[in-house]
């Protein structure tokens, strides 16, 4: 019958049913209209059979379509998920992301200064640039990991004002240990005394380590000390980005290198 929707199978069975009762209506009483009517009865009963069939093909059609909703269903909720994802990316992208510095180690060498004949006397030995160590960088803080910082640390904190106090953290590190690692012949009165004071910070814990104190943020940027800056502090400092070392009357809060 080839009927794939409900209403296709009312309609057939109904036009059966219609053609049996008009078939018994018009037919006289007698042995050729019984065998007439046994004969339209039996073809009404394959077709009915047939009607069955096509049900049971609409049942499982029917079945695979509701899985299809649910796996669409499913799909949507997904994309939702993702799309709100992005989005809340978008909306809290940083302005701009640091760059790291890169120190240059030594001058290059020309290939033909290496490189000397059996009669030639031997050159004077090159004398290389002391090499100045690399100041890392604090890391942005993903939006992964500023979402598992418990509530009762950041409170109300938004997610750009830690990563723009991070921009503020590296713009005084690299002030300050710009002055630390400047050769002293080119030091004036003033860089020669921040030098010594920047040396006198340390103590056993933090030798070697690349470190801010309450002081340098006061003297090269514009943050101030307060309690908002003490919770972003905290929120680094539980994100594994900074350490504190503490001792001799100062808090140093040291760079931690993501990854190591």
């Amino acid at each position: 019958m080839n009927s794939r929707t409900l209403g296709d199978l009312i309609n057939a069975f109904d036009a059966k049913v219609n053609q049996l009762n008009m078939s018994m209506c018009s037919m006289p009483r007698g042995s050729d209209a019984d065998a007439a009517i046994q004969h339209n009865l039996v073809k009404i009963n394959n077709d009915v059979t047939e009607l069955s069939s096509d049900i049971v093909i609409m049942k499982d059609e029917l079945s695979e379509n509701r899985k299809n909703v649910s796996k669409f269903q499913e799909m949507t909720k997904q994309l939702k998920e993702m799309t709100e994802k992005n989005q809340h990316s978008l909306d809290n992208l940083p302005g701009c992301l640091p760059k790291r510095q890169i120190s240059v180690e030594s001058e290059r060498i020309p290939l033909y200064s290496l490189v000397l004949p059996f009669d030639t006397p031997a050159q004077p030995k090159i004398k290389l640039k002391k090499k100045v160590p690399i100041v890392p960088i604090v890391e942005y803080l993903t939006t992964a990991e500023f979402d598992s910082v418990p509530k009762y640390i950041k409170g109300r904190t938004a997610y750009s004002t830690v990563n723009n106090l991070i921009d503020q953290i590296n713009q005084v590190l690299t002030a300050k240990y710009q002055i630390v690692h400047q050769p002293k012949s080119h030091r004036n009165d003033f860089s020669r005394k921040k030098a010594e004071e920047y040396r006198s910070q340390e103590n056993k814990e933090s030798k070697g380590l690349f470190f801010v104190v309450d002081k340098d943020f006061k003297d090269h940027s514009s943050i101030k000390m307060d309690a908002s800056t003490r919770t972003l502090l905290t929120i680094l400092r539980h994100c594994k980005r900074i350490r504190e070392i503490r001792g001799n009357g100062l808090t140093r809060y040291c760079v931690c290198v993501v990854g190591l």
